[in-house]
């Protein structure tokens, strides 16, 4: 067929040892087969589609869609650390595979004109993966895209010379792995709500550093530690979860955002800054598994009731 003559020959150049980021993007041809139709009866996918299996994902790509497929091939798979392939071929971390899949995967058909057009794509999984061009190379989540336009009858397919990289840890570990927000993860943890924030979400949390904690009046996070100020701690603490994943530009846009203590922030622009309640934000959309986390430099208290 001559679309399968096209694709092998374009993704030859991947396997064969050109290298992608050296040359133009190059542009398949029209498939009447699916997607999974269209990466199985084409050399070089063999890896996906094994493991798109493995993930109980081919009804769903199957499905009508339409889909765009960011498809690393054999060889991107290759170059990955083997302990990770490890962790995402057992079986008991199927969830995991999964997401990592869905992290490949755009609902609604995007062509690369489209793709190219914004700054970043909503992929299945609920996280983001930012689209970046320099140099006259695309790259999403910092992968060439290697081809480009591969129409199927169900979506599109977009061909990687790398896989995507999700943030399979939550909000609370995210968190940890930074040492910027002990105190954060401490008040949360007494006040019984790390639980909830370990959840399936998702939700958005406005994270103050432990210098915004520390800059607040001697003794107040002490008292707020208490048994006898729970209530008023969870408080505190809930009026900086928003349910959702409440990503920057959304939420700027929006003003106003109701939190999960009842009350609403406000996001707004200051010279140029992004702000809620006046706090910077100075480290935006920090993608989990289960939500987003902008960090910002002030603690927010609410009104007082």
């Amino acid at each position: 067929m001559k679309f399968l003559s096209s694709l092998a020959l374009a993704c030859g150049l991947i396997l064969g040892g050109t290298s992608a980021a050296s040359a133009a993007p190059t542009t398949a041809s029209v498939s009447t087969q699916d997607i999974v139709q269209t990466a199985v009866s084409t050399p070089g996918f063999g890896t996906l589609t094994t493991l798109l299996t493995q993930a109980n994902l081919v009804s769903t790509l199957q499905g009508p869609g339409p889909f765009t497929v960011f498809a690393p091939t054999d060889a991107a798979f290759s170059a990955l650390d083997p302990n990770l392939v490890a962790f995402l071929t057992d079986p008991t971390n199927v969830d995991s595979l999964r997401n990592v899949l869905l992290y490949h995967v755009a609902p609604g058909q995007f062509a690369s004109p489209q793709v190219l057009a914004s700054p970043f794509l909503s992929m299945a999984n609920g996280q983001r993966a930012n689209v970046t061009f320099f140099g006259g190379v695309p790259r999403i989540d910092g992968c060439v895209i290697a081809v480009t336009d591969i129409i199927c009858s169900n979506g599109i397919i977009h061909v990687l010379d790398a896989v995507m990289s999700p943030n399979l840890s939550r909000i609370a570990d995210t968190a940890a792995s930074t040492s910027r927000f002990d105190t954060l993860l401490a008040a949360l943890g007494a006040a019984n709500l790390a639980a909830v924030l370990d959840g399936p979400g998702p939700f958005t949390v406005l994270a103050p550093t432990d210098q915004a904690f520390a800059a607040l009046p001697p003794g107040f996070v002490a008292s707020l530690l208490l048994p006898q100020n729970q209530g008023l701690l969870q408080d505190i603490l809930k009026y900086h979860v928003i349910s959702g994943r409440a990503y920057a530009n959304d939420a700027l846009a929006a003003g106003n955002v109701a939190t999960l203590n009842g009350n609403e922030v406000f996001f707004g622009v200051v010279n140029g800054v992004p702000r809620v309640n006046g706090a910077r934000i100075f480290k935006r959309d920090i993608d989990c598994l289960n939500g987003v986390v902008h960090a910002i430099d002030r603690v927010l208290l609410p009104p007082l009731p």
